[in-house]
């Protein structure tokens, strides 16, 4: 009886424990932004969306923090292009301090 309470228990608190997705397309190098991502993923259906658009084009989508951007803006992707003709890589850069890269919890 306590054996399948505790496997209960456990269910019931893992059951949000799902390995974070990997993606192909957009990544990026800090772990907190990749959870972020992760977790945008899972909860909302237009983030999961714009992922799935991203995986399916030849390209890279990186993600990265930067401590401040101009004209008060939380986001940005950059208008310049990097990596190879084939697969070219876009910069999307986000406020350090933004509510999105915030840890809320």
């Amino acid at each position: 009886m306590a054996a399948w309470t505790v496997l209960t228990l456990w269910m019931c608190v893992n059951l949000n424990a799902v390995p974070p997705a990997t993606f192909n397309h957009v990544r990026s190098d800090e772990v907190r932004v990749r959870m972020l991502i992760a977790e945008g993923y899972g909860r909302s259906a237009t983030f999961k969306n714009l992922v799935d658009a991203a995986e399916e084009l030849p390209c890279v989508v990186y993600i990265a923090t930067i401590a401040k951007l101009s004209q008060g803006m939380r986001g940005a992707l950059l208008h310049q292009t990097h990596g190879l003709r084939q697969m070219p890589v876009l910069r999307v850069l986000l406020k350090a301090t933004s509510p999105v890269t915030r840890q809320s919890r």
